[in-house]
């Protein structure tokens, strides 16, 4: 479980070091905020067998989505928020985003998996790819079209009619 959790915390603080070093293209930050967590999380759990969605320990699945609500929710949000030049629409799409994102990762503490197979709602690691369309939205500077992204991602976070497998792991096979 460490080294998953790891390995997400240490990308993100790459991406955060990206954003913080210098104003460069959105599409590589977005790129290291949005995606690079996301791999680095697949690639730890792959070489561990450890899936963090079936962590029973209380602490360990607390610790993992602040690490989750760091990575995938807040540092992206705060990213957009400092580099958009969208204006309103986008700060309420984020903030509906952050929210969200938020509420969904405390239901999955307080729930976990359904039938011990399947995430209900979309889980906030899978966004990541979202920050990449933003930095293109933004690019070509359409508001409405951020506004209706983010305002979708939030409402596919918290919805209970959509469920998603989660990742098979080596431990899942006899």
């Amino acid at each position: 479980m460490l080294p998953v959790m790891a390995a997400k915390l240490a990308a993100s603080i790459v991406g955060a070091a990206l954003w913080a070093a210098f104003d460069g293209p959105a599409f590589l930050v977005a790129w290291a905020i949005g995606i690079l967590p996301i791999w680095s999380e697949l690639v730890a759990t792959r070489l561990t067998g450890c899936e963090p969605s079936t962590e029973d320990r209380l602490p360990w699945k607390i610790l993992d989505n602040c690490i989750d609500a760091g990575s995938f929710v807040l540092l992206p949000v705060a990213w957009f928020a400092s580099v958009t030049r969208l204006g309103w629409p986008a700060y309420v799409g984020l903030a509906a985003f952050a929210g969200c994102g938020i509420y969904r990762l405390v239901r999955f503490v307080r729930k976990g998996l359904v039938s011990n197979q399947f995430f209900e709602g979309l889980p906030v690691t899978y966004t990541g790819y979202a920050w990449v369309v933003l930095a293109a939205v933004d690019w070509w500077n359409q508001p409405w079209v951020s506004f209706v992204l983010l305002t979708g991602l939030s409402y596919a976070m918290v919805s209970t009619r959509i469920r998603i497998r989660r990742t098979q792991t080596r431990n899942d096979f006899p």
